[in-house]
């Protein structure tokens, strides 16, 4: 028993050794650690290939269907509605009756212009005989303008006689002024004195009646022109007396005969105006007048619209060049979504408008079949290229660097920059002229941040199946491969795995 309780002290004793054995060695010292090399960036990107479609160059506008004519009929004459043959709504024809107005005044104008005409060939039969009365006073009216001229070329002596007696009279108080100024004219105001005064006086009276003398016996010249025309205007109001039909008053009388019998003319028109019929094919728009009402030359009675209709772009003058009269369009309309209604460019205007610099281009719609009514809001997109089967990518694939065109193409895990020339563009596509071949995988998103050689990882699509973008990681389908319209690389990846397909991008053909 007790050999057992010292057994197991011992083994105490050796595990408390051991132990403290332990706490005593120093802990092993750690392996090196190695500088760990940092791995590159990687972007994920979304892939397409490069692929062969058809790609327009279009022009998007919006205007107003209306129609290609809007006749408004006004009468062309005044007077009260009796009867409307047509409403709002009406399909006529040319030359349909339309309405009818009140006559009754119309037929009395043309009684009275009838009247005129008659008035008129009276007056051109009573210029035959001349009046007497008229022949004397002409007469008289000659001798007193002859007599005016006789009397300024050769004025009688009754007359002179008078203004020499002034001139003498005058030239005598000049003298005597002369002599009492001269008496005076040292002293130092001399020009204020009364002698100053009177001699001026008698200088203005003397050059005054010396002027009246050389008037009557040197008449000026335009005083003798007035007393010859006047002889002359006398003259001819003799010879019209005399001879009052003369040619041309004949000719003149027959005029306003010609005159009165169109008068008669033109109004037997406005009654015949009276019996209103359309103007063109169509249908009958408007109707703002009722019967009994009285029209004017200035309100229409009905408005009529062809059937057929256009729509007028504004567009912009540095498009000019891409238009051409029968170039084909696409017309959308709210009243049927989804419909392309397809039109075309029926003629462009020859001058541009100076204050909006625009030009107006007119789109017909190919079938004139009643679909498209005047007053609807339409979308015009005009076509202006049309490329067929040519290599495009989706438009984001394509950035400017160092002023050239370049695109991202993927190759062993990287981005390469590879310069391109662009043609057409769409709203999601655009054209590649050169530079690509048809099947190479381009990346299409990030591309504004990206730069030669960074590494790059396509997007796969995500689980559930929704697209994520992307294509196989070496993106490059194999010679004569041409990728589906959706986008994507080749079918397979590296050992027959099934790669994911590519996020469609908006405009990808």
């Amino acid at each position: 028993m007790r050999v057992g309780r010292l057994g197991r002290t011992g083994v105490l004793l050796l595990f408390m050794l051991a132990t403290a054995c332990q706490q005593q060695s120093p802990p092993p010292s750690p392996p090196a650690q190695q500088p760990a090399t940092p791995s590159p960036r990687v972007t994920e990107v979304d892939v397409r290939p490069a692929q062969r479609g058809n790609i327009q160059a279009v022009l998007s506008y919006t205007g107003d269907v209306r129609a290609k004519a809007t006749v408004s009929v006004i009468p062309r004459v005044s007077a009260r509605i009796e009867r409307l043959l047509v409403d709002i709504g009406s399909e006529v024809k040319k030359g349909d009756l339309i309405a009818e107005l009140d006559r009754a005044p119309l037929l009395a104008q043309l009684r009275q212009a009838q009247g005129s005409l008659q008035s008129a060939q009276a007056r051109l039969e009573a210029l035959q005989n001349p009046r007497p009365e008229d022949i004397a006073i002409a007469r008289a009216n000659l001798a007193s303008a002859q007599d005016r001229l006789d009397r300024l070329l050769n004025p009688p002596a009754s007359e002179l006689e008078p203004l020499r007696v002034a001139v003498a009279n005058a030239e005598a108080n000049l003298k005597q002024a002369q002599a009492a100024y001269d008496r005076i004219a040292f002293e130092p105001d001399a020009g204020r004195r009364p002698e100053a005064v009177q001699l001026e006086q008698a200088t203005n009276n003397y050059n005054a009646a010396l002027a009246n003398l050389r008037n009557r016996t040197n008449p000026p010249q335009q005083d003798i022109d007035v007393a010859r025309q006047a002889v002359e205007q006398a003259e001819q109001q003799l010879r019209k007396a005399l001879q009052p039909a003369t040619e041309a008053d004949l000719n003149a009388q027959r005029g306003a005969v010609a005159n009165a019998a169109a008068s008669v003319e033109a109004t037997q028109i406005n009654v015949n105006e009276a019996t209103i019929r359309a103007p063109i094919d169509g249908i009958v728009a408007d109707r703002p007048q009722p019967v009994g009402s009285t029209t004017s030359v200035q309100q229409p009675i009905v408005t009529i619209i062809s059937k057929d209709v256009e729509i007028v772009l504004p567009v912009e003058e540095t498009r000019l060049p891409d238009l051409s009269v029968g170039a084909r369009a696409i017309i959308n309309v709210p009243a049927y979504p989804g419909q392309d209604i397809p039109g075309t460019i029926a003629s462009i205007a020859p001058t541009v408008d100076q204050r909006s610099r625009t030009i107006a281009v007119r789109v017909e719609p190919v079938d004139q079949n009643g679909q498209l009514k005047p007053g609807m809001f339409a979308q015009v997109r005009l076509i202006t290229r049309d490329r067929q089967n040519v290599l495009i990518v989706p438009k984001d694939a394509v950035v400017q660097r160092d002023g050239q065109s370049v695109v991202f193409t993927l190759g062993d895990g990287r981005a390469r920059q590879t310069p391109v020339e662009v043609g057409v563009s769409d709203d999601s596509n655009i054209e590649i002229r050169s530079g690509l071949d048809q099947g190479v995988p381009v990346i299409v998103s990030g591309v504004a941040t990206l730069r030669d050689g960074d590494v790059v990882t396509p997007r796969r699509t995500a689980p559930g199946g929704a697209p994520g973008g992307g294509a196989a990681p070496s993106g490059t389908p194999r010679p004569g491969e041409t990728a589906p319209a959706g986008g994507g690389g080749p079918p397979g990846g590296p050992g027959g795995s099934p790669r994911p397909p590519a996020t469609p991008t908006a405009g990808g053909r």
